[in-house]
């Protein structure tokens, strides 16, 4: 499919199946020492040394959706005090990181309150939903007659949310501390047991909603993406999608991980009829011989737009990554076109 990192059971023989497929892996631990703090270490301690020095063996775990609660959003399910306390302990027998998942609620100061449980923070967001589902865990009724059922409590419910969350969570963060996001693995109303599903609400992202959500996170700034619910999952189709927007991203790791240029250039947009609100949202990197512009467009409405004072050198082609064409530069400007929640990837040669 394109994955490089897998959650498995601490086991010897899992984690050297997953090494013999070229894959990292994980392993989650519940590190809430409220309660039964003996059997928690003698349990984790078990595990972590069985596993430990595995090459493959990336991260940690720790509990999940620490400070929220379905139906009683504003009680946190584990406190920061004990979760910190497992944490330490956990990383007195290890020093790999450890990675802590929000769900897409609460206050920035009620999330930092968590940092010092974990190396790496995260958030899960699930937008892709149909109007009419029914009552669900984790999910929030319309709030007014008209209104859609949500995942998110942001303003956008549409798959540009997923950028709002990546800042939330990078505006939670200490310094150092690295930010990942789990992206939709899954259709909503097929978590229901089959006997009470309804065909009709079963509604999986499409491959564009998952190319948008991923590179939107990478435009963001993102350290690392995961995806939740494959275990539910048996649509070709979306699995199709999924491996084809997991490739490209492989392909194209060196351009990802490189430092954001700080560059200044323009952006402006020709009338369609829409607003333009949070428009076009970019990524510039230099590798070296290239430099690559990753664009999504965070409207679901089309927009055409002309980029200029851009660092390309006079009369240099501009490719669009995995589309066959390139575009005519002039004196460091060239336009295009992008559909609602739309994507492209341009690359040029650097001076």
């Amino acid at each position: 499919l394109g994955f490089n990192l897998l959650r498995t059971s601490p086991t010897p023989d899992k984690i050297a199946e997953c090494k013999d497929n070229d894959l990292w892996t994980w392993h989650s631990f519940n590190l809430d020492f409220s309660n039964n703090r003996e059997k928690l270490e003698e349990s984790i301690r078990s595990s972590v040394e069985a596993v430990k020095d595995a090459e493959n063996l990336l991260i940690w775990e720790s509990v999940d959706e620490p400070a929220w609660t379905d139906k009683e959003p504003a009680k946190p399910r584990n406190l920061p005090e004990p979760l910190t306390e497992g944490y330490q302990f956990l990383k007195s027998l290890d020093d790999h990181p450890v990675y802590l998942n929000h769900a897409p609620r609460n206050t920035v100061q009620t999330l930092r309150k968590y940092n010092s449980a974990a190396d790496i923070l995260c958030v899960d967001i699930y937008p892709i939903l149909p109007m009419n589902l029914g009552e669900m865990y984790a999910i929030i009724p319309p709030a007014q007659p008209g209104y859609p059922p949500r995942h998110g409590d942001m303003p956008d419910n549409s798959p540009a949310c997923v950028g709002d969350y990546v800042d939330k969570m990078r505006e939670v963060a200490d310094p150092g501390q690295a930010v990942f996001v789990v992206l939709q693995g899954f259709a909503w109303e097929a978590l229901n047991p089959e006997e009470k599903r309804d065909p009709e609400k079963v509604l999986y992202p499409t491959y564009e909603q998952l190319r948008f959500m991923a590179w939107q996170a990478i435009v963001h700034g993102v350290n690392g993406l995961t995806f939740w619910g494959l275990s539910y999952n048996d649509n070709a189709e979306y699995y199709e999608g999924l491996s084809k927007v997991l490739h490209e991203i492989r392909d194209l790791t060196p351009a990802i991980v490189a430092d954001p240029l700080d560059f200044r250039f323009e952006k402006d947009y020709a009338e369609r009829g829409s607003t333009i609100s949070k428009g076009i949202e970019t990524r510039m990197v230099d590798t070296g011989d290239t430099i690559t512009l990753f664009a999504v467009n965070a409207s679901v409405d089309p927009a055409t737009i002309q980029f200029s004072a851009l660092p390309i050198p006079q009369r240099e082609k501009v490719e669009v990554l995995g589309e066959d064409r390139t575009i005519n530069s002039l004196s460091g400007s060239f336009g295009d076109n992008f559909e609602g929640l739309g994507v492209h990837i341009y690359r040029w040669k650097s001076e």
